[in-house]
């Protein structure tokens, strides 16, 4: 069976495909099609970390995240990560690199998203085009301790945010143990 768009617009695409498994069994099987994101890791400095709290639809809550966003067409990961480090905190960096890639659900996406990390980061009142910022998040800068808490206490339940505390927190381990 060709695959079939149930729903398409400027953000993602919904494809119905038939699929037959190795061993001759058929299903029918459901995926996004979806642009690469990106998610950035903002370091005040080697022991705390700028996060933000904002309402998810999807899952009906508000969560503490690292700010995170879509890649614009031709625009580069990188310059995607800046972009939205300035409109979801008011920050913009000195510094960016490249942390790790990854698929948030390979199962029912095909999305990549790039996680980066911000050093040198300077404190700014608005967004790279000179408006407000986004409306309904709460910016607030975290430490290790209360870092780990909210690992432990299940606080943080997506994906980006996840992995990049964590590699944040084995970050500050190295560095106490070199």
């Amino acid at each position: 069976m060709k695959p079939t768009k149930v729903n398409s617009n400027k953000l993602f695409e919904i494809v119905l495909d038939e699929l037959r498994f190795p061993n001759g069994n058929e299903t029918h099987y459901i995926s996004l099609k979806y642009p690469e994101s990106v998610a950035i890791l903002p370091m005040i400095d080697k022991n705390k970390i700028v996060m933000v709290r904002q309402f998810r639809y999807a899952i009906n809550e508000y969560s503490w995240e690292i700010p995170a966003g879509g890649i614009k067409p031709n625009e580069s990961p990188e310059k995607a990560a800046l972009r939205e480090l300035l409109e979801e905190t008011g920050y913009t960096a000195g510094n960016i690199h490249y942390v790790h890639s990854f698929y948030p659900s390979n199962s029912m996406s095909n999305e990549k998203m790039h996680i980066y990390q911000a050093d040198n980061l300077v404190k700014s009142d608005t967004h790279a085009h000179g408006e407000l910022l986004e409306t309904d998040i709460e910016i607030k800068i975290f430490g290790v301790n209360e870092l780990q808490k909210m690992l432990n206490s299940n606080i943080l339940t997506d994906a980006a945010s996840l992995i990049a505390v964590q590699y944040f927190l084995i970050q500050r381990k190295d560095i106490a143990a070199g």
